[in-house]
C-alpha cells in the first residue's frame, strides 16, 4: 500500500505501517511521530488528512535513518550557537556514509531530515515558542573558507543596516503599512507579499547587487546563517 494525499482511515493506516488496527489504537500517538516521516498531514477533529506524501511506501529503516540524524544535529551543531542546516547535514551525512554501512540515505535527504529535526529541536526560525532544546532565528553573518560561520561586528552591521536602507528604503515601515491594508480589507493576505515585494522594490536583481555590495564592502562572503539560542538547563 502506498501513501496518497487526502483523508486517510486507521483501518487504512494500519494496514499501511503493517500493524493491526488494534496496535495502531494503542500506539497511535507513536505512530502519528512515525508518519510524520513519510508524510505532512493534519487531523481534523479524528480524521487523518494528508496534505503532501514525502514517501509513499513504509520502510521502517526510514525512520530509524531519521531518528540517526536527528541524534547528531545538536552535538553536530555550533557551540556559538551560529550554524546553517547545510554544514551540519554535510557534516552528518559524511559521518553516517562512513561508518553506518546500513545508512542510505542521499545527501538531500539528509538535508531534509536535519531542517525537519531543526524545526522540533529549535523550533523554526523567529517562532517565540521554540523546539525540545531551544529556538532559533535567521541572522545574516559571514562564512568562513572552512565552512564554519561568524557574527558581523558592529561596523559591518551598520554597513548592512544603511545598504538595506540604500536599495529597499525603510521596510519595517513599509511592513506594517500592509499589515494595515490587510486589516483594512485593501489587500488579501495571500497578495501582501507580491504588494510588499513590489512597494520595497525587492527584486531579485536588487537582492543580488545589495548582497554584492555588502560583501565587498565587508570583505568576505555574506550568508543567511541559523543562530540557536539552548535553553538553559
Amino acid at each position: 500500500m502506498e501513501l496518497k494525499t487526502g483523508k486517510i482511515t486507521i483501518r487504512e493506516l494500519a494496514d499501511w505501517f503493517g500493524i493491526t488496527s488494534h496496535s495502531l489504537s494503542q500506539t497511535k500517538a507513536r505512530k502519528l511521530k512515525e508518519l510524520r516521516n513519510f508524510a505532512n498531514f493534519h487531523l481534523d477533529g479524528n480524521k487523518i488528512i494528508i496534505d503532501e506524501v514525502i514517501i509513499s511506501k513504509y520502510n521502517k529503516q526510514v525512520s530509524q535513518n531519521y531518528s540517526k540524524v536527528k541524534d547528531r544535529v545538536d552535538p553536530t551543531w555550533s557551540e556559538t550557537g551560529l550554524d546553517s542546516c547545510r554544514r551540519v547535514s554535510q557534516v552528518i551525512y559524511t559521518e553516517l556514509v562512513q561508518k553506518d554501512k546500513d545508512f542510505v540515505l542521499q545527501d538531500t535527504t539528509v538535508y531534509d531530515y536535519t531542517r525537519r529535526a531543526r524545526n522540533e529541536l529549535y523550533g523554526k526560525p523567529f517562532d517565540l515558542i521554540g523546539g525540545e532544546l531551544g529556538k532559533c532565528e535567521y541572522v545574516w553573518c559571514k562564512r568562513n573558507a572552512d565552512g564554519s560561520y561568524d557574527f558581523l561586528n558592529e561596523e559591518e552591521k551598520n554597513i548592512r543596516d544603511k545598504l538595506i536602507k540604500k536599495y529597499f528604503g525603510d521596510t519595517t515601515q513599509k511592513q506594517l503599512f500592509v499589515k494595515q491594508m490587510i486589516q483594512d480589507g485593501e489587500i488579501t493576505k495571500e497578495e501582501a507579499f507580491e504588494y510588499l515585494e513590489k512597494i520595497t522594490n525587492m527584486t531579485d536583481n536588487k537582492y543580488l547587487d545589495f548582497l554584492r555590495e555588502l560583501q565587498a564592502a565587508i570583505g568576505c562572503q555574506v550568508v543567511k546563517g541559523t543562530y540557536v539560542e539552548r535553553n538553559a538547563f
